[in-house]
């Protein structure tokens, strides 16, 4: 027996789909954030590759093809990196 896929339900998988993505990387951003407020800052990114980083998934599974995403918040830390060891 076929079952036949509709349109519409292909497009709300797709929105939940997208909707689970970015609730990964807003988690994902929220330790980064939690992180820096109790360290003053990240010196070493490979902390991103633990718990509570990893979580949701390693950065490639968190931002998948989103790679200008992922690179804005790494240029973000390092920003936050130089002011701090500029204060």
């Amino acid at each position: 027996m076929r079952v036949r896929v509709d349109d519409g339900l292909v497009v709300v998988l797709h929105i939940v789909l997208r909707d689970f993505a970015i609730i990964r990387q807003i988690y994902f951003v929220n330790q980064i954030v939690a992180y820096v407020v109790h360290n003053g800052l990240m010196k070493d990114l490979s902390v991103l590759q633990e718990p509570p980083f990893t979580d949701q998934g390693s950065i490639v599974e968190v931002f998948g093809t989103n790679l200008p995403l992922w690179s804005s918040i790494r240029k973000s830390i390092e920003q936050i990196n130089t002011n701090a060891l500029a204060a």
